[in-house]
């Protein structure tokens, strides 16, 4: 495995006045994502650090709290390498990019970051036949180190074994991660034996999606995610996947019943369509949760530029 520079960045702000501090406290997932503004607010930044953008695109973007700070991470491919990119929405500029791994494995995916951890696949993705789902501590920011605490290696069939979103959150005394193939055809399903991720996760489950019954679906739809996140609320397990579609953006959210996983069930709940302007949900999208609130879903654009826009659908007050 290639290992390559740690990064130090500096203190980053978000911008408190654009998410209510009363948003749908106490409300069901359902019920917060209900009130969530279908047309984005943008938020414009700079980047003056080099990046390669040629071949590759953004995937996945999520905040990380620790205590008042709080941190935006995007994950990004290009031609040589797959990297994070960490943004300082105070001033509204990237402040540092590290490099995860050089080719083949230069698609990082859309991934998660859940309390201490960030989860993200990097994958192979001209051959499709090999990934990494790779674990970070994230509890020293603004310092990162792109060893991984621990690694799950996927490789094997075509398109099988990539790693194209993952999503995670801990159940207890458990971590639970969920990592969708290429355009989320399948979801695995891993789970760790302690709260300590370093001791590893282990395969519980893996679900064909054309085979998932849709009978009590709000629809039949299971669209090509590029990414997922997980929710956990009141002892249950939630999932939102975002995809493009028909030039507008689409977040739908699942229940997902693990209490066998010999039979896990997947059941469509609501499906939310929001404005697309200029943040494709094909690219990085994903969900900001705080103190066990839903506040919003983020996008990015395609690439970072020198100067680019963030696109935030704020979950309204109730």
């Amino acid at each position: 495995m290639d290992q390559i520079r740690s990064i130090f960045i500096g203190t980053i702000l978000f911008i408190p006045s654009l998410l209510s501090a009363q948003t749908a406290a106490g409300l069901s997932p359902l019920a917060e994502l209900s009130l969530i503004q279908h047309k984005p607010i943008e938020i414009p930044f700079k980047n003056d650090h080099p990046l390669n953008t040629e071949g590759g695109h953004l995937q996945g973007i999520q905040q990380c709290l620790h205590g008042e700070k709080k941190y935006f991470i995007l994950s990004g491919s290009n031609s040589t390498d797959s990297y994070l990119a960490f943004v300082d929405s105070d001033d509204r500029k990237v402040v540092g990019i590290a490099t995860l791994f050089d080719a083949p494995l230069k698609h990082a995916g859309g991934f998660q970051a859940y309390e201490n951890y960030l989860a993200v696949g990097v994958e192979d993705n001209e051959a499709r036949d090999q990934s990494l789902v790779c674990f970070y501590d994230v509890s020293n920011l603004p310092n990162f180190s792109n060893v991984p605490v621990f690694v799950l290696r996927r490789s094997g069939t075509y398109e099988r074994s990539t790693a194209g979103c993952v999503g995670l959150v801990r159940m207890g005394v458990h971590w639970l991660a969920v990592v969708g193939d290429w355009n989320t055809r399948n979801l695995d399903f891993y789970m760790s034996e302690s709260d300590d991720l370093s001791e590893g996760l282990s395969l519980k489950a893996q679900v064909p999606m054309s085979e998932q019954s849709r009978s009590e679906w709000i629809d039949t739809l299971w669209l090509p995610y590029q990414n997922i996140n997980l929710i956990y609320r009141d002892s249950k397990v939630y999932l939102l996947g975002y995809a493009g579609k028909d030039g507008g953006n689409i977040a739908d959210l699942f229940h997902l019943d693990v209490s066998d996983f010999s039979n896990i069930k997947v059941k469509k709940l609501e499906t939310f369509a929001l404005e697309n302007t200029g943040g494709d949900f094909t690219w990085g999208t994903g969900v900001i949760q705080e103190n066990g609130n839903i506040k919003g879903v983020i996008a990015t654009p395609r690439n970072i530029e020198e100067s680019s826009q963030l696109y935030l659908y704020p979950v309204s007050e109730k």
